[in-house]
């Protein structure tokens, strides 16, 4: 959010763009289906161990008749390849210097391409109501997910 990006102006107008240092952070947990575009999020106040266990908790209850995959990159918080407490979800550890590979990586590049870019907010209260009405946006759809996660198909389709 703290990176201003390119936008057209009439030609000898100089563009505004306010900028802003985050010193303050959101932590959004996330879920995508790349096959047909299904996402699931939470805005929780931390990223540590408990909230991490949270996430799966309500993850797995709302779609208790799946079988989920959760891709982690191996940060400390994040539960372990071992990790059998639920029936639905199998966690894989991607590896390492490869976020590329998570298919949440790209909803997070999209949304700060196309939500957040040349964006200022007054509060954090505010950037969270906002990072909320994105994640739940119905603008979003499904196609959208699945077409910025769904590059495995381009691949397996070769």
């Amino acid at each position: 959010m703290s990176n201003p990006v390119r936008c057209r102006t009439p030609p000898g107008v100089r563009p505004l763009i306010p900028q802003q240092r985050v010193r303050e952070y959101i932590c959004a947990y996330t879920a995508v289906c790349p096959d047909d575009g299904e996402n699931f999020s939470l805005i929780l106040p931390r990223s540590n161990t408990e909230m991490m266990n949270i996430f799966p908790d309500e993850l797995s209850e709302q779609y208790r008749e799946y079988k989920i995959i959760i891709a982690t990159d191996g940060a400390p918080w994040h539960p372990s390849e071992s990790s059998n407490k639920y029936d639905n979800i199998r966690v894989i550890r991607q590896p390492p210097y490869s976020p590329e590979l998570n298919p949440v990586e790209h909803i997070w590049e999209y949304i700060r391409e196309n939500d957040f870019h040349n964006r200022q907010f007054g509060t954090s209260d505010i950037s969270e109501d906002e990072s909320v009405n994105v994640l739940n946006n119905p603008g979003h759809n499904k196609d959208i997910v699945k077409s910025v996660t769904g590059f495995h198909r381009a691949i397996t389709n070769v």
